[in-house]
This record gives structure tokens, C-alpha cells and sequence, in this order.
């Protein structure tokens, strides 16, 4: 019976043993909501996602830091795991994670699981902002060896939300990790910018372990997405990772009168990709803006309803098929270009349209050696034109020689070999071209009365004219004497140049309190006009101890529908002076550092060593060190022939580290080894072995102070006994331990089942 008891007993004690060694290696993992729901989600600094996959309610604070609610009713970021819809509350998040223990920081960021899609919602309520090294980056790619398959994150803002996010590496970034990489914004007005090189305000990509042919993809459906970079950085960024994927494929898609808005860094595709994607419509109410540079294009039916601005040097082209509908909301001080679609509104500024003719090539009989001229009228911008006439065949069309002026083509003197010939005129601009219908010309056997007008050379306000002549039977005008060659009368006009004001010279008071811009006409310097600025005023750099600040003064006029502005920058705020405040010096000890006398200035929040702030320091240079203290090594014992040496240990840098000394003499830097954490000195048994027998002292000397100590050399005779006899009792120790915590084990386990017995009998 006892036997068996000690068997028990020795199998649970062996049982317990072998569990208390198996739960530190375990480890509990909670299962994510849904396939496609994120792994890891980290909003700033804090993984938002519950062990037990509750909504979790979080506040955020100025600084972007979060803390968890209390509970639902007062939050500004909420995470709701059976939908993988993460909500933000007029929040404002900083970044704080740091993937795989980078110093790359994200505001959010989120990862799925192996083999698996990640796919994250963020609805936006009120107004919100992002920073850090990355804004939001939701990444397939877990790790060099670990990835999931497509990466899908859709922002929302039914309620009108805004979202802004800045990152130094990338703004928005969404990466695959075998499959594809989109990013959808849905009603949301989103503004995603990066001041990092080579970097992007928008990155959708496709990682380095995708093969075949993953889609990259970009759709607006309302509001809009402004992305920017700045320098070599990219506003959008479609980029395939990995050179397999040979049949990798973008789309970029707009409907409900999105814009996207791409005008600093414009929109890239990298790596195998040869082509941008073509900004397509998508379901039935297809219509959008998309400005690629300071280039922009409409597609679809667009009604604006947000104010759209088209910056001088941009264009914005309305291709056939297209409508724009500005809605009181375009302002255009650059160039819209109407190839073909509607424009509905008046949004000022340039407009070039596509040429219509307005008035047709009339065919014209003329008598052999007299004049012929073919002549249209076309409406447009910016118009050019060229003149043909009919081959031979009276099919193909080739360039007509002769004097052709614009609109206006002149034969000097007709010949029969002209006859039947056919001439027409092509119109074209930045915006289209138009054929204009053929004129035939008939050669027959016809005399003029010339009155010859001379050039007069236009002004500001009036007309001038060509050089010409009119006859006064046939009612014709003509550029030459011969009358050979006819023009039209608006033709001899010369329209008056109207004034040229360029930018205005600027008149600023010494205070720069008033400045008065002058303009001069490039035509005529005579004519000039001047204005009274209005003055606004800023804070340019504050006034410090020492220095004045900065006031930048601006001059504002309005002429002739344009802003003019001008800067005037004076340092009229005065020196505030340093608020000094003095600290008593304070002698060091081994336990504390001590510091010299010196003066600290809370405003400029310098140090110096005088009260007259003549002598600036560091607060290092402050500080006096505390004084040496051994930490380990005092009063050691060594025997001869031992194979190691002593070792010392002081707590103090070794960089304050001068000199070492034995009895009094100073030690060569061959007679010991010396490293750092704190101070290590180990004095090697070559030197040992030239001591006498006896105890020794040793002494460190540092920048910050001295410390002794003593240790014994034994002749290795005396030693072995004691080695002996100290290893001996020291294995019985140990032995005694092990021994007492068995027995200790086993009588406890058996009390219990003694009386378990006892009890059952």
C-alpha cells in the first residue's frame, strides 16, 4: 500500500514538473471575425481589435493618441469587428506602430492573415486627420515569408466625413499580397499627400509575391480624392512589385461627379507597367473629373457641386460625349478645351472650342489673268488654317501653294490651266479640326478703279489698317496695286492693342503700414494708373531673448479682374531679453551627480555659465558625474597558476576611465583587459603570477574621481585544499535543496492521500 501511495505520488509531482514546463510556451490566439477581416489593427497606438472580437470604442487626444472609452456614447474611433468597419468621429490620429520594429510609423495600419484577403471599411463621420511615416496602410504582405491574397480598403462618408492624411513615406498605401490591390472611396471627400521622395500621396500596389496578372485599382464613386507628392513623389501611384506579374492590369473608375484630383505629382504607373490606366464612368450614373498633372478630363455627365478651380497654366478638356455642367462652382483661370462635348455655364476665363465654319467657300468666275480669292468665316479659339485644292482626279487634296491668310486664300492671276479646280480650307485648334466645303473655281476673258489707302499703325484706344486698295466700280478691296490679289474690308483693319498692363510696381511706406502698385502699359508708358493696397499682416518669426522678430506685411490690389499681392518683411518686434534664473552648484556623490553654479533661461530655454548670459552651455555641461563605486571585485582572492584573472566592476563610463595602479605603480595596458558597461577591468593572470603572495591594493583613478580596493594572491599549494572544500560544499547545498523540495513534495501529496483513506474508510 505505501508503495503504491509513493508511486502517486511521484507520478503527480512529475506531472506538475512537466506542466510548469510547458505553459510558458504556450500561447492563446484569438480568431479574426471573418476570413477577410484584418489580423492586426493598430489606430496611432493602439491595437484596436478585441481578443474576443467586441466593438471597442476609443478617444483620441490632441497629440493622436488614443484611449479606450469608458464606454459607447463618448468616442471618436470605433472598431466593429463582424464587419470590419472601422469608424472614425471627428478624430485625429498620429503615428505610433512601428511594422516589424522599424522606425516606419503608420496612423493606421492594418494586416490580414496568411492565404487569406484583408479587405477594411473606414466610415468617416465629421472631420478627420492622419498622420505618419505612412497615414493608412493596410498591407497583404505580412511578412518576407507570410501573405495573404487581395487587399481591399474602402473609405466611406454618407454623413458628409472628411478625411485628411499626410505620411513622409506614402499617404494612402493598399498592398497586395498574391492577388490584387484596390482602393475605393465612396461619398467621402478625401485628401491624401506626401512631402517624402520618391514616395506617393496615393500608393495602390501589388507585392513582390504576385504572379499572373493582379488587378491594381482606384474608384471614386462621389465626393472626391485629392492626392499629392511633392518633388519626385507621385499624387497616385499604381505600382506592381514584383517583375512575374507580366499580365498585371490598373483601372481607374469615377461616377457621381467625383473628382480626383491628382495636379501636385500627378498619376504614375511603375515597374512593367507601359500605360497609365483610362479614367473610365462606371454603373449608370457614370461621371467624373480626373486631373492627371495640370492636365484634367470630363467624363460622363458632370454636374459640380463643390467649387472646382482651374489654376492658370491647367487645362480642362470636355471630350465628345461629355457634359459639364458648372453650377455656379467652376472658376477658370487656365484653359477649358471643348473638343466636341457641352459646356453649361459661364465659368469665365479662356475656352477653347472646337472650330465650327460659319461661312462657306463661295465658287467664284473669273476672267484669265485676274484675281480669285476664296474666302470663310469659322467660329473657335486660337483658330489655324490651312488651304488645299484638288488633285488632278478632283479626289485627293494636297497643300495649295500662294497666298493663303488665314481665312482667306488669293490667286494673283488665274489661268486656264485652273479651271475646275476645287478649293477648300481646314480648320483646326487644340481642340478639334473641320473641313470646309469645296469652291470651284471657273477661269474666262474683265477692270478696276483704284484708290490707294496707306498703313496706319493702331494705338491703345484706336483701329489702324494695312496698306490696300479699294475700287470703287466692282466695290473690291485689294492688298496690292494690280489688284490681283482681293481681301475682304475687316481684312485691312488693324484692331487698336488695347492697353498691356503687366505686373505693378510696388511704393511701400518705411513701416509697411500702406504701399501703393503702379501700372504701366507696355504699349504706351504714358498711360498708367495706380492703386492703394490694402494691408494685411503676420507673424513671419517671433522675437526671442536676443533677436527681433519678423513681421511680414501684404499688399493686396484689385485691376482689371486680376489679384496683384506683394511683401515687405521688417523686424519690428523687439528683443524680449532673457529671464535668467540661477542654480546653486551641488557636490557630486557615489549615489548622485552633482552640477556646477549656472543660469537657465525659461524663454529661449538655454543654459549659461555666467548671470550676464554672456557664456552659453549645454545642460551636459552642467552636470558633474557622480563619483566611482565599485559594483563587484573588492577583497578577491587569487591563486598562482589559475588560468583566469580578477575581474572589477565600477560604476562609472569608461570613458572617464585614466589610469590603473597596483601597490602603488602604475599598470601598463598590457597587463590587464579593459571594456565597458559601466567600467570592466579584469587584471590578467601574467601579472598576477609576477605578485608576491599576500594581499595587494589596487586603485582606479577616473576623470570624476578614485576608488580602492584590496585582493589576496595565494601560492597555489595553500589554495587547493580550500577550492576543494568550498566545491564540496557548495555541491552540498545544492544537493540538500533538491533533496529537501522532494521530501517536501512527497509528504504533502502523501498527507492527502492518507486521509483521502480515511476518510474512506
Amino acid at each position: 500500500m505505501k508503495k503504491r501511495i509513493w508511486n502517486k505520488v511521484v507520478s503527480i509531482f512529475t506531472a506538475i514538473l512537466l506542466v510548469v514546463g510547458i505553459v510558458p510556451n504556450t500561447t492563446i490566439t484569438a480568431l479574426a471575425a471573418g476570413e477577410d477581416a484584418p489580423n492586426t489593427l493598430y489606430v496611432g497606438d493602439q491595437q484596436v481589435i478585441s481578443i474576443d472580437n467586441v466593438i471597442t470604442y476609443w478617444i483620441t487626444s490632441t497629440d493622436g493618441k488614443l484611449t479606450k472609452s469608458p464606454d459607447d456614447q463618448s468616442w471618436n474611433v470605433k472598431y466593429d469587428p463582424s464587419t470590419a468597419t472601422l469608424t472614425l468621429k471627428d478624430a485625429k490620429i498620429s503615428g505610433s506602430y512601428n511594422e516589424y520594429d522599424n522606425p516606419f510609423t503608420a496612423g493606421i495600419y492594418a494586416t490580414g492573415n496568411s492565404n487569406q484577403p484583408v479587405a477594411l471599411t473606414i466610415e468617416l463621420i465629421g472631420e478627420n486627420t492622419i498622420t505618419g511615416n505612412y497615414g493608412i496602410f493596410l498591407n497583404a504582405e505580412i511578412s518576407a515569408s507570410s501573405y495573404g491574397t487581395n487587399a481591399t480598403l474602402t473609405i466611406t462618408g454618407e454623413n458628409k466625413g472628411s478625411l485628411e492624411v499626410s505620411g513622409s513615406s506614402h499617404g494612402i498605401f493598399v498592398k497586395s499580397g498574391t492577388g490584387n490591390a484596390s482602393l475605393n472611396i465612396e461619398k467621402a471627400t478625401v485628401t491624401s499627400s506626401t512631402n517624402g521622395g520618391y514616395a506617393a500621396g496615393v500608393n495602390v500596389q501589388s507585392s513582390a509575391n504576385a504572379t499572373g496578372s493582379p488587378n491594381i485599382s482606384l474608384s471614386v464613386n462621389g465626393g472626391s480624392l485629392t492626392a499629392s507628392g511633392t518633388g519626385n513623389s507621385d499624387g497616385i501611384l499604381f505600382y506592381v512589385g514584383s517583375l512575374q506579374a507580366t499580365g498585371a492590369t490598373t483601372s481607374l473608375t469615377v461616377s457621381e461627379n467625383a473628382i480626383v484630383d491628382a495636379r501636385n505629382g500627378g498619376i504614375s504607373a511603375s515597374r512593367i507597367l507601359e500605360t497609365l490606366p483610362t479614367p473610365t464612368p462606371m454603373g449608370n450614373n457614370s461621371s467624373g473629373i480626373v486631373f492627371d498633372g495640370s492636365t484634367g478630363t470630363v467624363y460622363g455627365d458632370v454636374t459640380l457641386d463643390e467649387r472646382l478651380t482651374i489654376n492658370q497654366g491647367e487645362t480642362l478638356t470636355i471630350p465628345e460625349g461629355s457634359t459639364l455642367n458648372s453650377n455656379g462652382n467652376l472658376t477658370n483661370n487656365g484653359t477649358i478645351v471643348n473638343t466636341g462635348g457641352t459646356l453649361n455655364g459661364e465659368p469665365g476665363g479662356t475656352i477653347i472650342s472646337a472650330p465650327t465654319i460659319t461661312s462657306q467657300p463661295i465658287s467664284q468666275t473669273v476672267e484669265e489673268g485676274d484675281p480669285a480669292t476664296f474666302t470663310i468665316t469659322a467660329s473657335g479659339n486660337d483658330l489655324q488654317y490651312r488651304w488645299q485644292k484638288s488633285a488632278d482626279n478632283g479626289i485627293s487634296w494636297i497643300e495649295a501653294d500662294g497666298a493663303a491668310t488665314e481665312a482667306t486664300y488669293a490667286i494673283e492671276a488665274a489661268t486656264t490651266g485652273m479651271n475646275g479646280l476645287q478649293y477648300r480650307c481646314v480648320v483646326w485648334n487644340d481642340a478639334g479640326s473641320v473641313n470646309s466645303d469645296a469652291a470651284t473655281l471657273t477661269v474666262d476673258a474683265h477692270n478696276h478703279s483704284l484708290k490707294h489707302y496707306e498703313y496706319k499703325a493702331p494705338t491703345c484706344t484706336e483701329n489702324g489698317n494695312e496698306e490696300y486698295w479699294y475700287c470703287e466700280s466692282c466695290k473690291q478691296y485689294f492688298s496690292d496695286e494690280n489688284a490681283t490679289m482681293p481681301i475682304a474690308q475687316e481684312d485691312t483693319v488693324i484692331a487698336a492693342t488695347g492697353h498691356a498692363y503687366g505686373e505693378p510696381t510696388w511704393e511701400w511706406s518705411k513701416d509697411g503700414q500702406s504701399a501703393t502698385a503702379t501700372f504701366i502699359c507696355d504699349n504706351d508708358e504714358s498711360h498708367q494708373e495706380s492703386k492703394e493696397a490694402s494691408i494685411t499682416s503676420a507673424v513671419k518669426e517671433e522675437a526671442t531673448c536676443t533677436e527681433d522678430g519678423i513681421t511680414v506685411y501684404t499688399a493686396t490690389v484689385e485691376f482689371n479682374g486680376q489679384t496683384y499681392t506683394d511683401t515687405k518683411e521688417i523686424a519690428d518686434l523687439p528683443a524680449t531679453g532673457h529671464q535668467l534664473t540661477k542654480v546653486d552648484g551641488k557636490v557630486q556623490t557615489i549615489e548622485e551627480t552633482g552640477n556646477i553654479t549656472y543660469w537657465y533661461c525659461e524663454v529661449c530655454d538655454k543654459y549659461f555659465s555666467d548671470e550676464k548670459a554672456e557664456h552659453e552651455i549645454t545642460l551636459e555641461d552642467t552636470i558633474i558625474a557622480k563619483l566611482p563605486k565599485f559594483v563587484s571585485g573588492a577583497n578577491q582572492e587569487w591563486t598562482k597558476g589559475s588560468k583566469d584573472g580578477l575581474t572589477f566592476k565600477i560604476d562609472t563610463d569608461i570613458k572617464e576611465f585614466k589610469k590603473v595602479l597596483v601597490d602603488g605603480k602604475e599598470l601598463k595596458d598590457t597587463d590587464y583587459d579593459i571594456k565597458s558597461g559601466s567600467t570592466i577591468l579584469t587584471l590578467k593572470p601574467s601579472f598576477l603570477d609576477t605578485l608576491s603572495a599576500g594581499k595587494h591594493k589596487i586603485r582606479f583613478e577616473f576623470n570624476t574621481g578614485s576608488v580602492e580596493a584590496y585582493f589576496t594572491v595565494k601560492d597555489k599549494e595553500n589554495s587547493s585544499q580550500t577550492e576543494s572544500a568550498n566545491t564540496g560544499v557548495q555541491n552540498k547545498y545544492g544537493l540538500w535543496i533538491v533533496l529537501l523540495l522532494v521530501a517536501a513534495g512527497g509528504l504533502a501529496v502523501f498527507g492527502i492521500l492518507s486521509k483521502r483513506r480515511k476518510n474512506h474508510k
